[in-house]
């Protein structure tokens, strides 16, 4: 017999002699172990996948409070931009019916022919005059800014 055989006779006397000597607990030993490490994986495969879970619906919440932000500085940007237009259309307006109204003012004024046609003093008689050239152009431009 060679070296080989020897050895392998040597690990079975071995293993006999050790199953032998406490045969149960050493296989029930061995099925706990096995449970254990079972056991052990399954719970860390477990928490990886509830971390990288974690980590996902993080990253997610992050994506949609970054576009949430992106919405409300949009929103921001068009409350403003439509504020500056009403602004703008405001301004445009008053300008019209301030130009209409001085013009309408001045051709009352003719009308009504006061005597200081380009400005009325605080004489009774051509003050009276402007004061009803005012509120007839004050009638008349509004007629016109509504239509």
């Amino acid at each position: 017999m060679g070296a080989s055989g020897w050895q392998s006779q040597q690990d079975c006397a071995f293993t006999e002699q050790y199953y032998n000597q406490k045969p149960q607990w050493s296989w029930h030993w061995l099925q706990q172990h096995l449970r254990r490490q079972r056991r052990r994986r399954r719970r860390q495969q477990q928490q990886q996948q509830q971390q990288q879970q974690q980590q996902q619906q993080q990253r997610q919440q992050q994506q949609q409070q970054q576009q949430q932000q992106q919405q409300q500085q949009q929103q921001q940007q068009q409350r403003q931009q439509r504020q500056r237009q009403r602004q703008q259309q405001r301004q445009q307006h008053l300008r019209r019916s301030n130009m209409m109204f001085m013009s309408q003012y001045r051709k009352k004024l003719q009308q009504h022919t006061c005597p200081e046609a380009a400005a009325p003093t605080a004489e009774g008689g051509s003050l009276q005059c402007a004061r009803r050239a005012w509120n007839s152009a004050k009638r008349t431009s509004a007629s016109l800014t509504a239509s």
